[in-house]
């Protein structure tokens, strides 16, 4: 019984959704070097605890992965789009803390200095990028999000009986 159960929660590719961000946050408290992480939005820093980022990462890929759940279920599931889905959504998931964890603080008087220091440049360039991927972190996942509801909820199916969640 729990060999079957450890298969199936290893296997299935859609599961890596919510146990992936809940890693990184158990790496990120064992190794990092102080118990927060910086997260910039809107040109403001936030300090998040690791715990935090983890609960957050799953509570937000929880959607998802139900929605995964679903498809499968009700053999409605293109495995391709299923597989790169889940793929882009965990290199950005695995990309957005390494940004953060190597953006450099930025002294808010340097900011308006007349000629940019590369520590400013190189601060922007850091924000552009988690911006993009932030960007395009949302912009996936409502594809994804649009994708499972008009296959779910297809007219083709419709004679089929409802679903039996096991």
């Amino acid at each position: 019984m729990t060999n079957v159960f450890l298969r199936k929660l290893f296997l299935r590719i859609e599961n890596y959704l919510v146990l992936a961000p809940a890693f990184i946050a158990l790496v990120m408290i064992i190794f990092a070097e102080d118990n927060y992480c910086k997260v910039i939005l809107f040109d403001q820093y936030f300090t998040v605890s690791h715990f935090d980022a983890g609960l957050f990462w799953c509570t937000v890929l929880m959607l998802p992965l139900l929605l995964h759940y679903l498809l499968r279920k009700t053999n409605k599931r293109n495995k391709t789009v299923a597989r790169l889905h889940v793929i882009l959504t965990l290199f950005i998931v695995f990309a957005l803390p390494y940004v953060y964890y190597h953006t450099p603080l930025l002294v808010e008087e340097k900011r308006f200095d007349f000629l940019p220091t590369p520590q400013y440049e190189y601060w922007q360039f850091s924000i552009h990028v988690a911006y993009t991927l932030w960007m395009i972190l949302i912009a996936l996942q409502l594809i994804f999000i649009i994708y499972s509801l008009f296959s779910i909820t297809s007219s083709k199916y419709r004679n089929q009986p409802y679903l039996t969640i096991e």
